[in-house]
């Protein structure tokens, strides 16, 4: 089954005039925008130590220079995809573009901590270029290079992060300061916002509609209280007087927010969009393999540089960026398949079946052979290609299948979804390290332990990441074999 008979919401017809030339210069800018938004993220994780000998902070006070972006990203990306919808999507991405490179560029000359986390709080905002990189494509492309279109920007957007942190690794190494990083960053987001502004073409669905402000807070309320209790729990204690407010505040902003948004003309978004199949099955399935994947990446990472005593391997920052490099190749590889296998009527849903399972096998794997560098490169390998599977799958099917003027807030919500997922794995991992320790020489140091159990758990995340992904498959299909008889019944 091809992608063309996903229900909800048939890709429009492209602008005529539109060239296969003009298609293929605009995957290439919205891949360069994926990934410049892709290395914000990766680029300085390696380097927050530099930061608190540098700007002379605590280690919690410099986390959260890392943190505050992906609430950033949380908060603002709900409201600016919906806005996207119905203002021009060229506006919301520019405007991405813009908080990014003007965040960089206040990263790169700050000299006090306030002002580099402003910065990385602009940066956080560029979140909302994501559903706008995805819904230009599926606006602009023709039927034969959309799949591709889709698949292969949203593997840019992963393969950025690879990209980062192996950068990063070298800087940690032969750098003794952390601007450097930012300067990188700003050079690449001013070059694909340049291109952006002078070949991506307007685009709006030709109505408006107001913005939702209630809703907007509340559900940015309710992300960032929810986030900050998750990264911070195992810190400040999970029965602490301001985890427990937080939480309380999380569920009662979450629930007056259905209820605003069910009484709403212009909600944020329409909840009963989100009952459809192609809604919810790559949001959730996205968000459980968000946990595989990145889990993965930063417990490799970790484990490698812990010493011999600890379990570890004693490798250096750019030695475990080397292991990310075949993670994030493998997805780029894959994900052009998997549009490759929809023109030949074989449907992207059954890659999002697929997909997870080679993610719990190569996890699978890192359980048992963590001991050498080259066994560990070949495992993550086969993680990215399950990853790569996954995504590129997820986002055609749910691109293709919501209806059109919905496409970049139901994209938000599952960013939303998958940051919330992804902060609790790095919880679950911190937890596992404050629970299996030693101290080695007055230092804490995590076990090999504390590792294994980690990746168990995500290792589970992939297999119901599956089992989601094979539940909506069924669903859909059952669906749209209901919608097909319909018009023989009449």
């Amino acid at each position: 089954m091809s992608t063309r008979s996903l229900p909800a919401g048939v890709p429009p017809t492209p602008p005529t005039g539109r060239t296969m030339a003009h298609a293929n210069t605009l995957i290439v800018i919205l891949c360069g925008a994926a990934l410049s938004y892709a290395l914000s993220n990766s680029l300085l994780t390696p380097l927050v130590p530099r930061i608190e000998s540098t700007l002379l902070v605590s280690p919690g006070s410099a986390v959260w220079i890392v943190t505050s972006a992906a609430l950033a990203a949380g908060v603002s990306t709900p409201m600016l995809a919906r806005w996207g919808d119905t203002a021009g999507r060229k506006r919301v991405l520019v405007l991405a573009l813009t908080a990014l490179t003007v965040g960089s560029l206040v990263c790169a000359l700050a000299t006090s901590y306030w002002l580099l986390l402003a910065g990385r709080v602009l940066q956080g905002c560029a979140g909302a270029g994501l559903p706008m990189y995805l819904r230009i494509t599926r606006d602009e492309m023709p039927e034969i290079r959309r799949n591709f279109g889709l698949s292969v920007i949203q593997a840019c957007n992963w393969l950025g992060a690879g990209i980062g942190a192996l950068v990063a690794g070298y800087l940690a190494i032969h750098t003794t300061g952390f601007r450097s990083v930012f300067w990188i960053n700003f050079g690449v987001s001013l070059i694909a916002l340049i291109a952006a502004l002078l070949k991506v073409p307007r685009s709006t669905d030709g109505y408006a509609a107001k913005l939702d402000i209630r809703g907007t807070l509340l559900l940015g309320t309710a992300t960032a209280s929810g986030l900050i209790a998750l990264s911070e729990g195992n810190s400040w204690g999970w029965t602490s007087a301001a985890i427990l407010v937080l939480l309380a505040v999380t569920i009662l902003a979450a629930v007056a927010f259905v209820v605003v948004e069910r009484t709403c003309t212009s909600p944020i978004i329409h909840l009963n969009v989100l009952a459809i199949p192609a809604a919810w099955g790559p949001i959730a399935t996205s968000g459980l393999a968000a946990i595989g994947y990145f889990g993965t990446g930063i417990g490799v990472a970790t484990y490698v540089q812990q010493p011999p005593e600890a379990g570890g391997l004693s490798r250096n920052a750019l030695q475990a960026a080397y292991l990310l490099i075949p993670l994030d190749c493998m997805i780029f590889l894959a994900a052009p398949l998997v549009a490759y296998l929809a023109t030949r009527a074989i449907r992207p849903g059954y890659s999002m079946v697929a997909g997870p399972l080679f993610m719990a096998a190569g996890t699978g794997g890192l359980l048992s052979q963590h001991t050498d560098m080259t066994m560990i490169a070949i495992v993550m390998g086969v993680i990215g290609f399950g990853f790569g599977l996954t995504f590129s799958a997820l986002t055609i099917e749910g691109t293709n299948g919501v209806p059109h003027k919905h496409v970049g807030s139901v994209i938000g919500v599952a960013i939303v979804v998958a940051n919330v997922l992804v902060t609790l794995a790095g919880a679950v991992l911190s937890a596992s390290i404050s629970t299996h320790n030693l101290n080695l020489h007055g230092v804490v140091l995590p076990t090999r332990s504390a590792f294994t159990e980690f990746w168990l758990f995500c290792l589970a995340s992939s297999v119901i990441a599956s089992a989601v992904a094979a539940l909506y498959v069924r669903v859909s299909n059952r669906r749209m074999s209901t919608q097909s008889e319909l018009p023989r019944l009449s």
